[in-house]
This record gives C-alpha cells, structure tokens and sequence, in this order.
C-alpha cells in the first residue's frame, strides 16, 4: 500500500521547506530520516510550479538504481512522477538520454561521461542537480568534481544530501559548499581554504584546524546547510531485554 503524504513526519516538512527556500543547499541529516522521500517532494512541488524543468540526481550505484526509482512507487502524492536511470554501455546510455522523464538518475562515476556527452551536444538541459551523498564530491581533485564544476553555472538548484559530510575532518567540506557558492564562504581554492582555517605539518601531508577555526566554518555556511540528528527525531520502541541464562 502506498504511503500518503500526509504520513511525512513535521521535521521533513522543514526539510522541503528548506529546500524550496533555498535555490542551492545541503541538508545534512542522519540516516533513517527519509532524505529521498522529502526531496522528492519538494522536486514534485517545484516541478509543478514550473521552478525548475529537469532534474538530475546523482547517487551512489546501487542508490542510483534501487533506491530513488523505487521511492516513488511508494507514495501517492508522487505517482505522477517518471525516472529515467542512465545505465548500461555508453550507446544504451546516449539513447535513455533522450528519455522526456523530468528526473533523471545516474550513479556518481558517471559524472565525467554525461557532462562530456552533453558537451557534444552542447546542451545541459539539467537545472535542478541532487547529490544524494555529497561527501563523494569532497575531493577537490577528483574528475567527478571538476567536471560537475564545469556546469555548475548552468545549474539554478541543487540539493546536497549526506548524512556524513565530513567523515573525514573539515577539510571535506571546501568542495561541497563550493559547488553551492562557488567560494563565496570558504575561499575560491582550497589552498585558501587550508590557509585560512588550518595549520599543516612540516611536510605538509597533515592538517588540524586552527583556533576556533571548527566555529568560524560552521558560522559561514549554517546559512546553506540545514543539519538534523536522527537521534532528534527518530522515535524508536521501547527495548525489552530478554535476559537468558546458560
């Protein structure tokens, strides 16, 4: 049976809201808190109010496959909605390419193929851009990076989803709020970054925050990323111990 949406829960209410009120944004928030659901409700409600005319998510693999198409099925209040997920070989790719569904779907390695194809065709039809995990997209050097970088003028919205940005340390951050401000925040090169916020090794190779560096961050960008603990809002059952004596 379908869910409905009157069964979203007050905190993802915020979440779209969010979402809708910020053109490009993170929403930072732990797992189980229905980040796919609320997302698409959301891209359901600026579709139809013809904010946005195509979306791209991208996703880790099996996400990508198995996650977002399906998430739709399971609500009403997002039946109309229609996928396309770009996989297969290269020319099976081209072809779902063409798909008129407003959401397409691709996992991340995929980045440098569709931006480059749609370079040939010298189109990018996307101007809605979901991350689903942007933590992938934390390495400034990396192709995918670089190559999302590319278009990220041609992108009027884009949602960043992770329920761990900064696994890692601070430094992940740089390129995610990169791609939402284009340095706006934390400095247009990760060099800058690094010199501003940190102090490194003799060699370099470390990094460590420096004094209140940690509370200058999160200051500059609490304005584009919205952050929810599941243990906030997760309402779990009561544990019954069944104690067992050998």
């Amino acid at each position: 049976m379908q869910r409905r949406f009157t069964d979203l829960h007050k905190y993802q209410f915020r979440i779209i809201d969010w979402i809708k009120e910020n053109k490009k944004c993170a929403v930072w928030a732990g797992v189980g808190l229905g980040k796919t659901a609320t997302t698409l409700t959301a891209i359901s409600n600026l579709l139809q109010d013809t904010k946005i005319q195509k979306v791209l998510i991208i996703a880790p693999l099996r996400v990508a496959k198995f996650v977002w198409p399906v998430e739709i099925t399971k609500w009403d209040h997002l039946s109309h909605l229609s996928c396309a997920v770009l996989r297969g070989t290269a020319t099976e790719r081209k072809v779902l390419i063409n798909d008129k569904a407003p959401i397409h779907i691709i996992n991340k390695e995929m980045v440098k193929w569709l931006v480059e194809e749609m370079a040939s065709r010298k189109i990018w039809p996307y101007d809605c851009v979901v991350i689903d995990e942007s933590s992938a997209f934390k390495n400034p050097r990396s192709k995918r990076f670089k190559f999302l970088k590319m278009v990220n003028h041609k992108i009027s919205r884009m949602i960043q989803l992770s329920g761990t940005p900064a696994s890692n340390g601070l430094l992940d951050v740089w390129s995610q709020i990169f791609l939402l401000d284009n340095g706006e925040r934390l400095g247009r090169t990760f060099s800058v970054f690094k010199d501003v916020y940190f102090n490194s090794d003799y060699m370099g190779y470390n990094w460590t925050p420096k004094e209140g560096a940690k509370e200058r961050i999160y200051q500059k960008i609490i304005d584009k990323c919205l952050t929810l603990k599941k243990e906030d809002y997760l309402e779990l059952p009561l544990c019954n111990k069944n104690i067992i004596n050998l």
